[in-house]
């Protein structure tokens, strides 16, 4: 479907955005007469082609409809004596629906590129944090490595003891086992933590994609 779209302000602007990448439809042309115009200059970054002239416009081999958001009576009825037969003239309700429509999506894109920095920051406050629960956790074990290494060696003492040194070898004994709880619940913790990241970082991909499908640039 070759579209056609008159008027060079904010809704020619609007109609750019809208339509500009669907599938079905290829904007052949945007028509205003001030070559300044704001949707003249975003076509011409675009590679659509941009014409100050209603008339040659209305020429444009195989177009099939004008949309006109220039707002003026005067324009549509040029429109109307200027056209081919077998080229349709959107009603004014038709193109003001879809400039509604394409402002209301820029304030969603607005809104889920706001949502997206929010969490970023949020994943990054994340990281920060676990890096310095992975410190103490890291601290946690090797404490509990040299506790594990004293208890063996007064294990060692206490067998040379013998009698003597058994109620000694419980306790240490003891304080192996509660060394070996304390490095277990450290790897439990350090793995508790990965997941909570990794959960963050999934949250943050699907909002991503999400917002690359309504076609949104996200910066980085």
């Amino acid at each position: 479907m070759n579209i056609l779209i008159v008027g060079g302000g904010n809704g020619g602007v609007a109609m750019i955005e809208c339509l500009n990448g669907m599938s079905d439809v290829k904007i052949v042309g945007v028509v205003d007469v001030k070559e300044d115009a704001p949707a003249l200059v975003l076509a011409k970054k675009l590679n659509i082609r941009t014409i100050t002239d209603l008339k040659e416009a209305l020429r444009i081999p195989s177009l099939d409809i004008v949309l006109d958001v220039t707002n003026s009576e005067k324009a549509r009825q040029m429109i109307n004596e200027l056209k081919p037969d077998s080229v349709h003239v959107a009603d004014p309700i038709i193109s003001k629906l879809l400039y509604l429509m394409a402002s209301d999506r820029e304030k969603v894109n607005i809104n889920i590129q706001e949502q997206i920095k929010f969490m970023n920051g949020i994943v990054n406050e994340s990281k920060s944090n676990i890096n310095n629960i992975n410190e103490i956790i890291d601290f946690i074990k090797r404490v509990a490595d040299d506790t594990k290494l004293l208890s063996l060696n007064a294990a060692i003492e206490a067998a040379r003891a013998g009698e003597h040194g058994r109620s000694f070898g419980v306790v240490a004994a003891e304080v192996r086992k509660l060394a070996d709880n304390s490095a277990a619940a450290a790897k439990n913790i350090g793995k508790v933590l990965n997941d909570i990241e990794n959960s963050i970082k999934g949250l943050i991909g699907g909002i991503e994609k999400t917002a690359v499908i309504s076609g949104l640039e996200i910066g980085k």
